[in-house]
């Protein structure tokens, strides 16, 4: 696929798919999974060959953010603000399974 139909998919333009290649501009996880999508391969086919101690480190990080948010929500006392984050949270995943 050129960098210019997956810009479409994407919709940005190919010289911001050039920097996301190159390493230059970080991509939210929403744009990622919709870049799986575009290519027809799953998420997880970007982080082959990535080293483990690396992944260790990160997941670490991720619990770590991930118990915070999880207070912090927890918090939150209107149950339609916490669906509607809920909601928010699982379009910007791309899980279309919480839809």
């Amino acid at each position: 696929m050129s960098q210019e139909r997956l810009a479409e998919h994407l919709g940005v333009t190919f010289q911001q798919v050039q920097k996301y290649e190159k390493g230059a501009n970080r991509l939210a996880a929403s744009t990622l999974c919709r870049a799986g999508r575009a290519l027809s391969v799953p998420v997880e086919h970007f982080f082959e060959g990535v080293d483990d101690v690396d992944v260790e480190t990160e997941i670490a990080d991720l619990n770590a953010a991930a118990y915070r948010q999880a207070s912090a929500f927890m918090k939150i006392e209107d149950p339609k603000v916490r669906a509607a984050i809920s909601a928010l949270v699982n379009v910007l995943a791309c899980d279309d399974r919480e839809r």
